[in-house]
């Protein structure tokens, strides 16, 4: 512990907003367990949707990693979703062969694309000795109620060469609004397939989840700085205070306790913190105290109220709060 006191960590280089390490939020461990069981009930699929900026996307990463590691022999693909303004069956699997990065033509009309699609699944499947594809759709708000039908029939042809797909639709809460259209319109067969009962996803919404992803920074069994390094983050970033008892962990009290004050201001009773501005909060927590070497600043809630400030949390509670006025 002692050399590392002279640990320089380069500015602009937290490892979190880096990626270069993924913090384990109770969001993400659900969102597991859904997928999880989705793919050993070799289910047709579900939709989860929450809010932006919560880190639905770190956690498709986080969810896909695991998955492969669980169930190696299981294809995973996913793509991010674009808004097509125009029907065409060629550019939606032009769109979603490239996103998925499929080594395969994406020249003539859509039949052929997905003909071709279909084929480079199948020899996956054939290598792999496994028939389950997962197939994880992003920002899926945007896909439109005619899109579906197209999904539809990738899956039906899917399931025709023995091939079982699993589609994971993610999205914004306006997927709940294309559910709604799709049920005025009597699609059944896309509401019964993929959008039977959404999932709600959300980041930290109370204390108790706080302070476990706290405590992940300073646990060296779960969070590395370095890698190989055993010095868990805090360490890193404040050997000094941590050398002499801080921890990060126990600040999540005072620091929801915070969340809490700024959002009942705004008349939220029942706030979330995303993973975007949890991030930059706790890096710049680390970075203040560092600097400071004060760790009795922590427990202040003007203190943190600050640093929601500057991660961009408060400003993004007061257009939380603005969208949900009439006309806002």
């Amino acid at each position: 512990m002692e050399a590392l006191h002279h640990l320089q960590v380069p500015a602009g280089r937290f490892p979190t907003s880096k990626r270069d390490y993924e913090l384990v939020t109770p969001m993400m461990t659900d969102l597991l367990d859904v997928v999880s069981l989705e793919v050993e009930r070799m289910a047709t699929g579900v939709a989860i949707y929450g809010p932006s900026r919560i880190g639905k996307s770190r956690a498709i990463q986080y969810v896909l990693s695991e998955i492969k590691n669980k169930y190696p022999g299981v294809t995973c693909v996913n793509a991010v979703m674009v808004d097509r303004k125009t029907r065409s069956d060629s550019r939606f699997f032009k769109g979603l062969a490239t996103d998925m990065h499929m080594d395969i033509p994406v020249s003539g009309d859509g039949d052929d694309i997905r003909t071709a699609m279909i084929r480079h699944l199948l020899v996956r499947c054939a290598e792999t000795h496994d028939p389950r594809v997962l197939i994880v759709l992003d920002e899926a708000q945007r896909i439109k109620p005619f899109e579906y039908s197209y999904v539809i029939d990738l899956t039906n042809h899917l399931e025709k060469y023995g091939i079982s797909p699993i589609v994971i639709l993610v999205g914004q809460p306006e997927l709940l609004e294309r559910r709604d259209e799709l049920i005025s319109l009597r699609r059944r067969d896309a509401i019964g397939r993929f959008l039977e009962n959404p999932l709600a996803l959300f980041g930290a919404t109370c204390e108790d989840d706080l302070k476990a992803i706290l405590c992940q920074l300073d646990d060296p069994t779960k969070m590395q700085f370095p890698h190989g390094s055993s010095t868990c983050i805090t360490a890193a970033y404040i050997p000094q205070l941590y050398s002499r008892g801080f921890r990060l962990g126990n600040t999540a009290p005072i620091m929801w306790k915070a969340i809490e004050t700024a959002a009942s201001q705004l008349q939220i009773f029942s706030p979330v913190i995303g993973m975007r501005n949890l991030t930059q909060a706790i890096e710049m927590a680390l970075t203040s105290l560092g600097a400071s070497g004060e760790p009795e600043q922590a427990k202040s809630a003007t203190w943190w109220k600050a640093i929601l400030q500057d991660s961009g949390y408060l400003k993004h509670l007061v257009v939380i709060s603005a969208s949900s006025v009439p006309g806002g």
